[in-house]
């Protein structure tokens, strides 16, 4: 892409976000637009990439300077993409006692999940009944309302759930319901969380009983197919040395269980273990760890699924 080129886009890029802020459909187009500028960007960026390589190899500094704008110009077009969604979202109007919260429910893709529960829990990892419930539309759209926002106590956290009230998302994030106020949430599930899973019929995969937690998924390779005979390893993630709560082999398709008690992580700080898995060839190679998406404060029963290969 030539200089000027690439000057007029930027150009057009600055002179749209001074514009942005009006009202909320206008906002939406604009950001749109500027989502389309980053995407051609994108491309010359690529074809530019592409011509330094040849000419310096992919050692060269230059090499690397255009990856990295290629990453920035991709995370800002997401960005702008949630954005715009956003923006086409009538906000939800409450009076002084009331309050809300909304979002949207998207994969790693980021596309929308439609089907899924959303709900608000307390620090102790309770339901919050009394702020009931909501599922997610075909745009991966979700509103919790509250007519009365003093039976509500905070800190609350939102979660995100299958109809098994199996949890794919725990929100770290607390929310501090207050008189008159709206609270917006752009939720992305991780990598492997699914919200149709295969049933599982093995005796390996049981339900929570009181004071168990489980864990269960499959492994698959990149054409979805499971892989059995792998070593997964389950572990608690601390401040100092991780422990392990478990291990077993993928069987029957690729899929694999735990089940592990309080007393195998819970201490006088940890009332919940932050969980991640690896999977393990014959040969101890390690094919596969969710170590960089942690599932904080795991609930009774979560799924990781992994995708291994290329």
């Amino acid at each position: 892409m030539s200089k000027q080129k690439e000057t007029a886009f930027e150009d057009f890029s600055r002179e749209l976000e001074k514009r942005v802020g009006g009202a909320d459909k206008l906002r939406a187009e604009e950001l749109e637009q500027l989502g389309a500028i980053r995407r051609a960007k994108e491309s010359g960026l690529k074809r530019e990439r592409e011509r330094l390589t040849q000419k310096h190899g992919e050692a060269h500094p230059l090499v690397a300077e255009f990856s990295a704008r290629i990453e920035t110009n991709a995370a800002i077009a997401r960005d702008l993409g949630l954005e715009a969604a956003r923006a086409r979202v009538e906000v939800p109007r409450v009076d002084a006692k009331g309050w809300a919260v909304h979002g949207h429910v998207r994969d790693e893709d980021l596309k929308p999940v439609a089907g899924l529960t959303v709900a608000l829990y307390d620090s102790r990892a309770s339901w919050v009944e009394a702020a009931g419930f909501a599922c997610t539309d075909d745009e991966g759209y979700f509103r919790i309302e509250t007519r009365e926002v003093g039976t509500l106590d905070g800190p609350l956290f939102l979660r995100v759930l299958t109809g098994q009230a199996v949890h794919l998302f725990s929100d770290p994030n607390p929310l501090t319901p207050l008189g008159g106020g709206v609270e917006y949430r752009a939720i992305v599930l991780a990598e492997g969380a699914q919200a149709c899973t295969p049933p599982f019929s093995s005796p390996r995969d049981p339900v929570a009983r009181p004071g168990e937690w489980v864990v269960r998924g499959r492994v698959t390779n990149a054409k979805g197919e499971g892989v059995d005979g792998l070593t997964v390893s389950l572990f608690d993630k601390d401040l100092f040395f991780d422990d392990r709560l478990g291990q077993t082999e993928t069987e029957g398709g690729g899929y694999y269980s735990f089940t592990y008690r309080a007393e195998d992580f819970r201490d006088l700080i940890e009332r919940k273990a932050d969980i991640y898995l690896k999977v393990i060839d014959p040969n101890g190679e390690t094919l596969y760890t969710s170590k960089e998406k942690i599932r904080y404060e795991a609930g009774r029963v979560e799924i990781v699924n992994a995708r291994i290969g290329k």
